[in-house]
């Protein structure tokens, strides 16, 4: 826009130029697959996918990831699609381990509901007993829900369910508290595929992008602050 400003507006046609020519080589390069492959393939395989193991486990926390109550549409889609990734696996592994609680985060920002406690309308709605849910609904960031977690599960083993690009960030920010999650990844976008790196540009590679940078952003913030 400001390239477009300088091209139609002022004299500065060069440095109009210039700008729209960077915008656009910016937009091609992220909007293919390649280069927000390369930044997302290291936060996403930072762990493997959970499997079942012989560590007994009480807790199953679910980080929250967004929602947007609207009585007009279905109950399961006031969950963003990272939330409704993270609450389909947390639920998941929920029953593999009979006798946990599943622990769901995320406060409201606007909205008449938490996303914990959107969370929990679905999960309900999916089997789950309300009384095997913890909810915390006050948490803003990831920082705050790592504090409130660990006064609930204190020094024991836990599921940690969040989305892949997520999970370095999320278990530095555990382990600094000296918890013990265990990690279970879920929300993946980069998926193997033979006909990713040919297709044409699309939304997919920015939305990749978009979360690498800002876990990247989002690990170096929490050093600067002493978090991790």
């Amino acid at each position: 826009m400001f390239g477009l400003f300088s091209l139609w507006f002022t004299k500065k046609q060069k440095a109009g130029k210039l700008i729209v020519s960077l915008g656009v080589l910016l937009v091609i390069a992220f909007g293919y697959n390649s280069i927000p492959n390369l930044l997302i393939l290291p936060l996403e395989r930072s762990y493997p996918k959970y499997e079942k193991s012989d560590i007994n486990v009480k807790h199953v926390a679910v980080l929250g990831g967004g929602s947007s109550s609207d009585n007009q549409i279905p109950l399961s889609n006031w969950l963003s699609s990272p939330s409704l990734g993270r609450l389909v696996e947390g639920i998941i592994i929920y029953k593999k381990n009979p006798g946990s609680l599943l622990i769901l985060s995320g406060y409201s920002e606007k909205d008449k509901k938490s996303n914990a406690e959107v969370m929990a309308d679905v999960a309900i709605s999916l089997g789950v007993p309300k009384n095997d849910i913890i909810l915390e609904k006050l948490p803003k960031d990831t920082y705050e829900e790592v504090l409130l977690i660990k006064e609930i599960v204190k020094d024991k083993p836990f599921i940690l369910v969040t989305s892949a690009a997520h999970m370095k960030r999320a278990m530095m920010l555990f382990k600094k508290q000296k918890a013990k999650p265990i990690p279970a990844p879920t929300d993946y976008l980069f998926k193997d595929s033979n006909n990713e790196m040919l297709q044409l540009p699309s939304a997919a590679g920015f939305e990749k992008a978009n979360s690498a940078v800002h876990e990247y952003l989002g690990i170096l913030w929490a050093k600067l602050r002493g978090f991790i």
